[in-house]
Order: structure tokens, then C-alpha cells, then sequence
């Protein structure tokens, strides 16, 4: 579904050329679920941005479901970011002053449907993520969790054919945190395509496949044979106990609201990489 070739990416400081992508080739099949970890800087961020088609490479190609897509015009950039892509920030990026069921329904003001099929689109999404009871409750007011939950139903309220994840238990309690992974287990077990980057293992651990990113290059990450899940995450690592849990509601998001002013709206089953990957990443 997904395949990026050659591609790099490179910052001008003076007349030298600092590279954050070098010659990187990453290929994810529809219905997986990968997970890239690696140190702050390392380019995990710039990575995720050039797959949601935010960014551009400096070389390289894209190609998105069969359709390069480094060639398409602003407007269409746009549009099929807006109807193909979801994503969720570390930020939660929601808008305080809107209430639950009004953040979810943001990415959908852009297409035809009508109010009522907005509504009731958004509705659906917030109960895949425990929210339901929350519609009418403004962002300024929740959790961080419940804010993290809400952002995950705005990225699905499309039925995007991507996930793009940037850190999204980066400013979670441990409680808050293991409740937003049960969401991206439940959410892979339905054959969603997702990337999540982060540099917390515990987290990367959920994913099919995990890769390292240092220094621009991709290379698949090992967690080492037999190496066991840390207690917290041992319901999502069974998928008959991680199937037979509930999404917890608030009660459980013991993270503290974060201030108004930091929100806004911008527009184990394999414990490494999988024996026959494709040459996604460099020896």
C-alpha cells in the first residue's frame, strides 16, 4: 500500500547540507500496523510528515495505493489528505472552545455530506473510542487521555485509509496511556493501516512490525528473542483478552488537562521485523 524509495530529506545550515533522511525505503503492506522508534532528532517526525503529505523529500518517490502522489497539485494534496489520511498528534490539536462531538466533525465540513450524516458519522467514531457521553463537553474540560481519545476519533471519522500516529502517549499517565494502545490494538485488530512513531518501546511493542530510525536511515528493530511485555501492556499482547476488554472511559485519564492555549486544529503479534521484509531498510 505504501512505498517509499530513495527518498531523503536535508536542512541547509550555511553551506552545509545536514541530512535527516538518507536514501530511505520503507514499504508497509494494506492492514499493518508498523511502529518506527528512535531518539529525538533522529527524524521519525520528518518521516511521518512526507507519509501524511505534509512535507515533501528532497528525492525520491512516493506511491500511495498505487498512485504517486509527490506529483499531485496543492489542491489535490489536500484533498486527499483530508479524505485518505488521519492523524494524531502528540498535542491532541484539538480546538478548546468546541465541544467533543464539533472537533470530530472538523475533517468532514470539507465534503458534501449533510449535517445530519456529519453527526452521525462523528457519533460512530466517538463510540469506537469510548466518547460517546462526551459530545456535548468542551476540550478545555477533558483529560488528557479523554482529549487523546477524541483526537483519534477525528482521525477516523474520514474511514481513512492510513493512520498516521506522532507520539500519541507522549504526555499520557501510564493508565491514560494503556487505555489510548487498547484503542490502536482494537483499531489494528480491524485490519487499519497505521503508523505510529514514538520513542517509548513499551508502546512501539504493539505494533506487527517495528523499525529504528538514527541518523536517517531505517533499519528493522529487534526486541530481542523471548523478551517478554512489560506487565502493563500483557492484555494487549493476548488477542483473547485484549478482545475481551472495554475501552475504559474517563475515569481511568488521570492526565491533567493541558492549557487552552496548547490545543488547536491544524487542517505483539511480532516482536520486530517480520522474516520476509522487503528491503525497506538498509543493512
Amino acid at each position: 500500500m505504501i512505498a517509499l524509495q530513495s527518498v531523503t530529506k536535508h536542512i541547509t545550515d550555511g553551506r552545509r547540507k545536514i541530512p535527516i533522511l538518507d536514501d530511505v525505503n520503507l514499504f508497509i503492506d494494506k492492514g499493518e500496523f508498523v511502529s518506527v522508534i528512535g531518539p529525538s532528532g533522529s527524524g521519525k517526525s520528518t518521516l511521518l510528515n512526507i507519509l501524511g503529505l505534509l512535507d515533501k523529500p528532497a528525492t525520491g518517490s512516493y506511491v500511495f495505493a498505487g498512485e504517486s502522489v509527490l506529483s499531485l497539485s496543492s489542491g489535490r494534496l489536500a484533498a486527499f489528505r483530508n479524505q485518505r489520511i488521519g492523524f494524531v498528534f502528540q498535542m491532541f490539536m484539538l480546538l478548546p472552545r468546541m465541544n467533543v462531538l464539533e472537533n470530530v466533525e472538523l475533517p468532514l465540513l470539507y465534503s458534501s455530506l449533510s449535517r445530519r450524516e456529519r453527526r452521525r458519522r462523528s457519533k460512530e467514531a466517538l463510540a469506537q473510542v469510548g466518547m460517546l457521553e462526551k459530545t456535548g463537553q468542551r476540550a478545555i474540560h477533558l483529560s488528557g487521555g479523554e482529549k487523546q481519545r477524541v483526537a483519534i476519533a477525528r482521525a477516523l471519522v474520514n474511514n481513512p485509509e492510513l493512520i498516521l500516529a506522532d507520539e500519541p502517549t507522549g504526555n499520557l499517565d501510564d493508565d491514560a496511556k494503556h487505555a489510548i494502545l487498547h484503542i490502536f490494538s482494537q483499531l489494528r485488530r480491524q485490519g487499519r493501516t497505521i503508523v505510529m512513531v514514538t520513542h517509548d518501546v513499551e508502546s512501539a511493542r504493539i505494533a506487527d512490525r517495528c523499525l529504528r530510525i538514527h541518523g536517517g536511515r531505517i533499519s528493522a528493530y529487534d526486541f530481542g528473542v523471548g523478551s517478554p511485555a512489560p506487565a502493563g501492556l500483557a492484555a494487549l499482547a493476548s488477542p483473547s483478552a485484549a478482545a475481551s476488554a472495554t475501552v475504559p472511559d474517563g475515569a481511568s485519564d488521570r492526565a491533567a488537562a493541558t492549557a487552552s492555549d496548547g490545543s488547536a486544529a491544524p487542517g505483539l503479534t511480532s516482536a520486530g521485523a517480520r522474516p520476509d521484509d522487503r528491503e525497506e531498510a538498509r543493512p
